[in-house]
């Protein structure tokens, strides 16, 4: 199963630097196996530096898809037009768009030159990921050019640039861990901006006090709320409430002094703002799955030093 890469530029093969180069390259894909085996389909990666207004794409007249467009401005600016809706895709803009559709990408006359990297790749099997994105920040989006969804999507367009996306797996690999970087993105982005100022200011606050924390009343009093209220909007914004969340926090740090000390089981319970070992066992036996005692002695679980769960 060998890709039929179809290159613009053969010269841009020479650098990693791809950004100083004035050339890009499109990469297209085709495993004919692809979903045949379920995996995901990339369908092509690139870049592109345009200053003309003859670069235009009319969605409705597109005859490759059904496919998914992402596409991000690293510099300059262009134009993305959805349904009777015009925007401006300035550097670290973005935009989603479904081929076929009722949209247009183009460059205006008289703009800054437009250079952006894209990703095309088919719908099966992201369909709902996708359309989460698309609801949590709408079909235009800003993200900042270190973030690791964009991270990821240079390095995919590296790889296939440089004939390192050599199989179907390979690329099905690409296309998921980009679209799970984007899919993180979109929840943080919608839980950040669903999160109170008050509740973000009482997390802070148990995460720094946490060990001597007597009970929810003094978190409330952090977020200037009544311990009623306190409750009922912490339990909306982090979708758990407060008391599970300090337990997240206290867990994290009785695991890393149950490795990287010699405490016992009461004092490390105690530090971490137990009441005692015997809750502070009960707990962790019914989130970690062991005691404290035999996840010390790591004869019959994992080794870890961090713990992450909801």
């Amino acid at each position: 199963m060998k890709p039929k890469a179809l290159m613009k530029s053969k010269a841009l093969m020479k650098s990693k630097a791809y950004q100083s180069q004035s050339e890009y390259s499109t990469i297209g894909f085709r495993f004919s196996e692809a979903a045949s085996m379920g995996l995901y389909e990339l369908f092509a990666v690139g870049g592109d530096r345009v200053a003309s207004s003859s670069y235009c794409w009319e969605g409705m007249q597109r005859a490759d898809g059904p496919l998914f467009l992402f596409q991000y401005t690293l510099s300059g600016k262009g134009r993305f037009r959805l349904g009777g809706e015009e925007n401006v895709i300035a550097e670290g803009t973005a935009f989603l768009a479904e081929i076929p559709g009722d949209h247009c990408y183009y460059y205006a006359e008289n703009d800054e030159p437009w250079e952006f990297l894209f990703l095309l790749f088919r719908p099966a099997g992201l369909q709902d990921h996708w359309n989460a994105v698309k609801h949590q920040c709408g079909s235009v989006m800003h993200l900042p050019r270190e973030h690791p969804a964009i991270r990821t999507l240079e390095m995919i367009y590296l790889d296939a640039r440089d004939g390192q996306l050599t199989d179907a797996f390979q690329a099905s690999s690409s296309v998921y861990r980009f679209m799970m970087e984007l899919r993180r993105y979109a929840e943080e982005a919608g839980v950040s901006g669903a999160r109170p100022e008050a509740i973000q200011k009482a997390m802070a606050w148990m995460e720094k006090h946490y060990a001597a924390v007597s009970g929810i009343d003094a978190c409330a009093e952090a977020a200037g709320l009544s311990k009623y209220h306190f409750i009922r909007r912490f339990t909306a914004a982090a979708g758990i409430t407060p008391l599970q969340y300090l337990t997240k926090i206290r867990l994290g740090h009785a695991i890393r002094l149950l490795r990287e000390t010699d405490l016992s089981i009461e004092e490390i319970a105690l530090n971490v703002g137990f009441s005692g070992s015997s809750y502070f066992i009960k707990v962790f036996s019914g989130i970690v799955g062991c005691s404290p005692g035999e996840f010390r002695k790591e004869k019959s679980y994992l080794a870890f030093h961090r713990l992450f769960f909801d």
